[in-house]
């Protein structure tokens, strides 16, 4: 399982969610909800196993071979990664593609029926945009790993609402709402690998401290980022 066939299978699975998340707010037909929640239990399955794979690419980023930490730390997420792995097979073995397959189909015919009342999700879109903007202010008046994952998550859901159903504004959108999408990404990632390096070293070991200075100036960066593009963009 390579991290990118993850993280592909992870973000499709995502935006079918998202997708009939959306289409709830017009269409109360129960094949949505069960899109839903099919995808949910698969993505949960894959979910950790991902983690791990980004916690190793960082952990090798920041780290010269030699450096008694990283050798530690990989050696623990390469156990975690033998687990997660076997997680994830289970998950893969066990969803039910073919109800899968059945649903999808009958979906995109009861889409084709709601297709003119989707306008009104552009209306709503637009709303996830001001929420975004108040979820930005939030972030940047905290200033905590808490308030910018909050705003990472609004950040999402209008990325792909706008990719869903406002065709001509993600043509203008789309590349920016990436950019900023990665960023907070990235940065939600170097929070979980200093997460996890506390919980695992319960006694520091001598160059940890580096480590976490690392983190934060990688983290910075991406904050950094963030805003230029960002005011770039409401400037």
């Amino acid at each position: 399982i390579t991290v990118k066939r993850i993280h592909d299978l992870r973000v499709a699975l995502r935006r079918c969610r998202s997708l009939a998340g959306s289409l709830l707010l017009i269409d109360d037909y129960s094949g949505w909800k069960k899109l839903k929640r099919f995808g949910k239990r698969l993505f949960k399955s894959l979910a950790h196993l991902r983690d791990i794979h980004i916690l190793i690419q960082w952990t090798k980023k920041l780290s010269a071979p030699n450096d008694s930490v990283r050798k530690k730390t990989l050696t623990f997420l390469r156990k975690r990664e033998k687990e997660e792995i076997k997680r994830a097979y289970k998950g893969l073995r066990d969803f039910p593609w073919k109800k899968w397959g059945q649903l999808t189909q009958a979906l995109a015919k009861r889409y084709v029926k709601i297709a003119p009342k989707t306008q009104t999700l552009e209306r709503l879109a637009l709303k996830q945009k001001e929420k975004v903007n108040f979820y930005h202010r939030m972030a940047l008046k905290k200033q905590t790993p808490q308030a910018f994952h909050e705003l990472r998550i609004q950040l999402k859901h209008f990325r792909y609402l706008v990719e869903n159903f406002l065709t001509q504004r993600h043509a203008l959108w789309g590349k920016d709402l990436k950019y900023l999408h990665d960023c907070l990404g990235e940065y939600h990632d170097l929070e979980v690998l200093k997460t996890t390096l506390q919980e695992f070293f319960a006694s520091p070991p001598k160059g940890l401290n580096q480590w976490y200075l690392r983190i934060q100036k990688e983290q910075e960066k991406r904050l950094q980022a963030y805003k230029k593009r960002y005011n770039c963009l409401h400037g």
